[in-house]
């Protein structure tokens, strides 16, 4: 009956998997893996290993690296797995009880160091350790697989990056906890590094075992893809899929250049003859690397939820940049250049690993994924046998060779064996560039968010957005997301736009249009063709600023809203858009008899997009209007149409003092202006010009406004004469050859005729002093501007 009951833990589950149990099962699994990571940081080939075999228990350079290349070679029975996970009903028994035999191997160890200290031979316990460790990988390896397509399985997709990354988080924590602890107690008992050898891999030994005991308790959820019966097509499938061979190749070299350096590191570093540093400086080194990683790993598990694993995994895979530091290393500097290679290096490295391992995960079809990573990790673990086999024969042929670079400073076969890594490297990721993983951003795209200042304030920001929060702090931090960065919080925002706040709801609509969220169009188009929806306005605003012609239609429909505010956020949208189809909808809406608010806006849209048409209907509006601000904000819409777009509110601001400096270089940039058709023009026709314009400025200064503006309108008519070198007596005439001949400056004639036409002699002081200006303005940027573009005429 307990045996039953004890099986029961191995069935696989038939149903969903409950959001609270998929939860318990994602925390048992960092628990797990919390207690362990110490037997995978001191059984997996690295520092800890590494050093106890080649400076304490006394192995060759060549015999670590052959033990490693032994146990990377252990991966070719990932490829039995395929077959024996194709035959059994539960990945997760088979997985369990092997791992349970592969962790094992540290008591052994253990039994290794105390045989040596009771004075056995250091060649039999060289030969043991590396038979003992290669058995229990070959046994691991078997299995290893199918707790990759068992995770994959139960964590959902979106999801996954981001729990995986944590979890890594987490157990470098621990791990960098553990190293720490055991390079310090290797420097305190030095005489009795065995002895403190054999404490360790007895603990790690234990909490191995107690990790895969503990994953009992996390269920095995059912395929949905049943398993095909094994055959020659199911394994050699991965082999024939181009795309999956290409990118398992290229992580394969990355890994061969990694391991050509990677396992000498830590004897090189501790040795007498290396640098002879003490043994707690690697575990520094460790702890710099885990603590930039556990900084660092959450961000880019967001990242790669949002902008896809490739790109993450090519930035993270320059950290081998890092390794320049090499090459400067001496036992006089290390204790500056080994932090900051660890925190280059940790800062990166989670990067390229988890992007790697998710990428992976991602190319991999459902069906037959077990087949898939399994030649996945023999592929890759042959590449890295292959480069710690030859980095530890390069080593040892190279030996005692030692070149001068200059007085003080001499390279050796360690730095030679990192040139090769670095070079290598480099090579592989020119491979890893051209794998497709589908649906990413361009690399290039996903740096230049990244790079941005404000990426860590988009990744805080974030925090706020997506977790539960008072809905002050969430609108707070909402307000704060702009720029190129913000792309990395778009799904969190998305998320806002049905938040129960209606200024949540607002500032998420605002925060989309300032990140210029194309991902966001179709749900803004939803909320503003949603006659209930409160964010209409918002919406519509949001859709202008990110000027996805997408939009043009719905926002065209929203100009026959009945809410003025709705019409003006639309028309507001549609200027900034562009576009024939709804620059031809903005007239109409100008033209029709709408509120003053939304004609004003379709006249500033229209005069952004430099339609010079539009001045027939903005001069009179200008006029008619009583409301003083709309007179501003269509003076400035002409404005856009007599000069550069943007440029006139420059001047404008400021109105009430026109003696002020912005004033004054305009007359001086206008004088320009004349003078320049004075050198160039008959000085019959020409040489009073300027006089006439310090006249002008005679009168504004003695606030004589209409005798300036009738000397602005008659100073413009005599330089249509000039330029165009032809006297009319008929002003219409004359109009219309300006018009066709030289489209700005028959704008700028035209405008001067109506406003005298249309300024009555009672009229405000504010109304001349606007015409004025223009005017002048018109003047004094004609010689920049000159459009070739013909318009119609219509008095």
């Amino acid at each position: 009956m307990h045996a039953l009951s004890f099986l029961n833990y191995f069935r696989p589950v038939d149903r969903p998997i409950s959001v609270s149990r998929l939860q318990r099962s994602m925390r048992i699994s960092i628990i797990a893996g919390a207690i362990g990571i110490p037997w995978v940081a001191t059984f997996l080939p690295g520092y800890i290993l590494n050093v106890f075999f080649k400076n304490h228990l006394g192995g060759t350079a060549f015999q670590l690296g052959l033990m490693v290349a032994l146990i990377y070679f252990s991966n070719l029975f990932h490829l039995g797995a395929i077959y024996i996970f194709s035959r059994v009903r539960s990945i997760k028994l088979f997985w369990w009880v092997l791992h349970i035999l592969h962790r094992l191997a540290g008591f052994v160890l253990a039994f290794v160091c105390v045989r040596v200290i009771r004075g056995g031979d250091v060649q039999t316990g060289i030969v043991l350790t590396m038979v003992a460790i290669t058995l229990s990988f070959i046994i691991s390896n078997a299995s290893a697989a199918g707790w990759s397509a068992w995770m994959a399985d139960l964590v959902p997709g979106p999801i996954r990056a981001t729990f995986f990354t944590r979890r890594t988080a987490i157990l470098n924590i621990v791990s960098m906890a553990w190293f720490f602890l055991v390079t310090l107690a290797l420097d305190i008992s030095n005489q009795n590094s065995l002895v403190v050898f054999a404490i360790v891999f007895v603990v790690a030994g234990i909490g191995g075992v107690v990790d895969i005991f503990l994953h009992l308790y996390i269920p095995e959820q059912k395929p949905i893809l049943v398993q095909e019966s094994p055959s020659w097509r199911l394994y050699s499938e991965p082999l024939r899929n181009t795309n999956f061979r290409r990118f398992s190749l290229a992580f394969a070299l990355y890994m061969l250049s990694t391991n050509i350096l990677a396992p000498f590191l830590g004897p090189y570093l501790t040795a007498s003859d290396g640098i002879g540093a003490p043994n707690v400086w690697l575990g520094i080194l460790v702890i710099n690397i885990q603590l930039a990683t556990i900084a660092t790993i959450a961000f880019w598990g967001v990242v790669m939820d949002r902008f896809g694993r490739k790109p993450v995994a090519l930035i993270g895979s320059l950290s081998f940049l890092a390794g320049i530091g090499w090459f400067f290393l001496t036992p006089q500097n290390y204790v500056f250049i080994i932090p900051v290679i660890a925190l280059l290096t940790g800062s990166l490295n989670p990067a390229f690993i988890e992007g790697i391992n998710q990428m992976m995960l991602t190319i991999t079809p459902e069906k037959n994924k077990t087949s898939f990573v399994g030649w996945f990790l023999t592929i890759v673990g042959m590449g890295n046998a292959v480069g710690a086999l030859g980095g530890g024969y390069l080593y040892d042929l190279l030996g005692e060779w030692r070149y001068e670079l200059w007085h003080g400073f001499s390279i050796g076969s360690f730095h030679f064996v990192a040139l090769v890594n670095m070079a290598l490297c480099a090579v592989s990721f020119l491979f890893l560039l051209h794998i497709r993983e589908g649906g990413e951003k361009p690399m290039g795209f996903v740096f230049s968010r990244l790079a941005t200042p404000g990426i860590l304030r988009t990744f805080s920001n974030m925090s706020i957005i997506s977790k539960p929060r008072s809905s002050d702090r969430v609108a707070q931090a909402l307000r704060e997301i702009e720029g190129s960065s913000s792309s990395l919080a778009i799904w969190d925002i998305l998320g806002r736009l049905d938040d129960p706040d209606s200024e949540v709801r607002e500032e998420a609509a605002s925060a989309l249009g300032r990140a210029r969220a194309d991902e966001a169009v179709e749900a803004l188009i939803e909320r503003l063709c949603d006659p209930e929806s409160t964010i209409r306005t918002s919406a519509a605003k949001a859709l202008g600023r990110i000027g996805n012609p997408r939009a043009l239609p719905y926002l065209i429909e929203g100009l026959e809203c009945s809410s003025d505010e709705v019409q003006q956020a639309c028309a507001q949208a549609i200027g900034k858009i562009g576009g024939e189809e709804s620059l031809s909808q903005l007239f109409r809406l100008m033209r029709e008899n709408r509120s003053e608010r939304v004609s004003a806006l379709s006249a500033e849209a229209l005069s952004r997009h430099g339609v010079l048409e539009a001045a027939w209907e903005i001069l009179p509006m200008m006029h008619h209007t009583k409301n003083p601000v709309l007179r501003r904000q269509l003076a400035i819409a002409m404005g856009n149409l007599l000069g550069a777009p943007g440029e006139f509110y420059q001047y404008y601001t400021g109105l009430d003092s026109v003696q002020g400096n912005r004033f004054d270089r305009l007359f001086v940039q206008a004088r320009r202006t004349l003078s320049a058709f004075e050198k160039s023009s008959d000085k019959t026709a020409a040489n009073s010009l300027v006089a006439e314009l310090m006249r002008v400025r005679e009168w504004i200064e003695n606030s004589e406004y209409p005798c300036a503006l009738r000397a602005l309108a008659d100073i413009l008519r005599r330089l249509v004469i000039v330029r165009l070198q032809r006297e009319l007596e008929d002003e219409d005439a004359l109009l219309y050859y300006a018009v066709y001949r030289d489209s700005r400056l028959g704008l700028g004639y035209w405008a001067a005729r109506e406003m005298l036409q249309l300024t009555a002699p009672d009229s405000n002081q504010e109304l001349l002093r606007i015409n004025i200006l223009l005017i002048l303005y018109f003047i004094a940027n004609y010689h920049k501007d000159r459009s070739s573009r013909r318009i119609g005429y219509r008095r």
